[in-house]
């Protein structure tokens, strides 16, 4: 669910998503008159904590221009800007793992749609152990931690301290997490 809502374009929520509804593998279930096709409101309590969890991903969506642009993602500046639209990591900097068939880590910037809105650094570790990945230092900027999906709440209520220049951030066994930038 965090992966769809920090890509680009429209993410496609199927009513029930957002409370772990399943339809047990049917896709056109819309002719279906029986529980495959009804909605379980007990799952709104059962799962309670994946609905917040929706809510706040559709909200720091919203936040933040740059999880929906309307022109593709090009590596470079768009006009009056200074920072690559899209700048590709790996655990390290500028190092993504294009051409490992068996990588299960990315790491990406994104810059704000204009100067003023923050960028944001997002870190995907699909493995089985903990992954520490490389945070870059952009001028004007700090990064605190906005979500991380190991941790309750996944979606922070009030920015972490500043991660100091240079840092490293270690990401937990199948998780992501996303820094978000503070004017420095």
């Amino acid at each position: 669910m965090a992966i769809l809502m920090l890509s680009q374009g429209v993410p496609m929520l199927r009513s029930g998503d957002e409370v772990l509804q399943s339809k047990q593998g049917n896709n056109n279930s819309y002719c279906q008159n029986n529980a495959i096709s009804w909605f379980d409101w007990t799952l709104l309590d059962n799962n309670c904590g994946m609905h917040d969890f929706v809510r706040g991903m559709i909200a720091f969506r919203q936040r933040h221009p740059s999880l929906h642009r309307s022109r593709f993602l090009t590596g470079k500046p768009a006009s009056g800007q200074t920072l690559p639209d899209i700048t590709w990591h790996g655990v390290g900097l500028a190092s993504p793992d294009w051409d490992d068939p068996a990588a299960q880590s990315l790491a990406f910037t994104l810059a704000g749609i204009t100067a003023e809105q923050p960028p944001l650094h997002i870190m995907l570790n699909m493995g089985k152990a903990s992954l520490e990945f490389a945070v870059p230092q952009i001028q004007g900027w700090s990064w605190s931690v906005a979500i991380d999906t190991d941790r309750e709440p996944s979606i922070m209520g009030h920015p972490d301290s500043t991660l100091p220049p240079g840092s490293r951030v270690r990401v937990s066994r199948r998780s992501l997490m996303v820094l978000e930038g503070r004017a420095a």
